[in-house]
């Protein structure tokens, strides 16, 4: 099954893998999974269009938000709020907020696997296409998967042996992959 944060659909994938049959479309999920994963971890955010809670710790008069691009903020601490200076694109808000307020917020795009004909797909095409490009990757090289697989695991304890593992680098996902994917990367302020 398709995660929820999938950035294509099997049959996407399918054709960009050349596989006329449905018959290793387990495998393929699996490709989506990860390379999807593998993207919002890279781009440091999530792309699907949901609701959104940010914590802010000191007062300001410019939130940057966490996710984007925002459609609607839906309330401070609780109250709904009246029209203000939003860059919906950068997910930046202008209004001063005090410290310690909650941000509630629907921010994303409409994922191509959760498009409909009132609601057509948002997310653009070049992030969909890093996510095909990666799961071709992903698909073909079975060290890289493994790789890729074990980025989250910091040992592994075998009984009498105990293995250190380096974390995943950007150095792990294709060049071509990154170049689509930076105008997308939210940096850590």
């Amino acid at each position: 099954m398709l995660a929820d944060n999938a950035l294509t659909t099997v049959e996407k994938a399918r054709k960009t893998l050349e596989l006329a049959s449905e018959d290793k479309d387990i495998y393929v999920i699996d490709a989506i999974n990860m390379a999807s994963a593998i993207i919002e971890r890279y781009c440091n955010r999530q792309f699907k269009r949901d609701e959104y809670t940010d914590l802010i710790i000191e007062s300001t008069d410019e939130i940057i938000l966490s996710q984007f691009p925002v459609h609607r903020i839906i309330s401070v601490n609780g109250k709904s709020v009246k029209p203000c200076l939003l860059d919906e694109e950068a997910g930046v808000l202008y209004q001063h907020i005090s410290s310690r307020s909650k941000i509630v917020f629907e921010a994303g795009y409409t994922l191509p696997k959760d498009a409909t004909i009132d609601s057509p797909r948002t997310l653009p095409l070049d992030i969909e296409g890093a996510c095909l490009k990666l799961v071709r990757h992903l698909y073909e090289d079975d060290e890289q998967v493994a790789a890729i697989d074990m980025a989250d695991l910091k040992s592994i304890d075998m009984g009498d042996m105990k293995v250190q593992l380096a974390g995943v680098s950007t150095e792990s996902i294709p060049t071509d992959v990154q170049q689509l994917l930076i105008s997308y990367r939210k940096m850590n302020p």
